[in-house]
């Protein structure tokens, strides 16, 4: 319970906690499409399209995964922040879609296709986790920006105008 109330209270615990559920699902995600995409390569009544669905929603996931990761920690721009906070939710709704897809599946074949009932389960809870994150991180975006004042790897703004002593030296 305390810690439920910290969470309230700090939204930087807040983003990394939602996160790393992220990461931690990501990784089930991965070896769930590695065995949906061996289960369906394998046998007369695998789908070869859902096997490529499987293994492109799981780069994809890697890709969120890493992109993320180095937004988060790196590149806290408003720009970054905002394209990322995109990223998540159309991959949230591709999770959701992927559900869809594997639900079908898993029923076609009378719920003889474990993997697909997998996969239609992990999809489903990426889905939930990545709406859930994407909602904390719209919610709490001037924490991010906030924290990243002085860390944003840019340089500081220069002023162009020459100084005299630079000007007299050029002459």
């Amino acid at each position: 319970a305390a810690y439920a109330t910290s969470l309230k209270s700090d939204p930087a615990e807040r983003i990394n906690v939602t996160w790393f559920a992220t990461l931690f699902f990501c990784a089930v995600l991965v070896i769930t499409a590695i065995a949906v995409a061996v289960d369906l390569d394998r046998g007369d009544t695998g789908s070869k399209g859902a096997a490529f669905a499987a293994i492109w929603a799981m780069l994809l996931m890697l890709a969120l995964c890493y992109g993320g990761t180095i937004i988060l920690r790196k590149h806290r721009t408003p720009l970054m922040i905002g394209f990322f906070l995109g990223a998540v939710a159309m991959t949230s709704q591709l999770m959701f879609v992927l559900f869809a897809v594997f639900a079908g599946l898993a029923e076609d074949h009378r719920g003889r296709r474990a993997s697909d009932r997998a996969m239609s389960a992990f999809s489903f809870l990426l889905f939930v986790v990545l709406s859930v994150f994407s909602g904390v991180l719209f919610y709490d975006r001037d924490t991010v920006l906030a924290a990243d004042d002085d860390q944003s790897g840019l340089p500081a703004q220069v002023d162009a105008t020459p100084r005299p002593k630079e000007a007299a030296g050029l002459a």
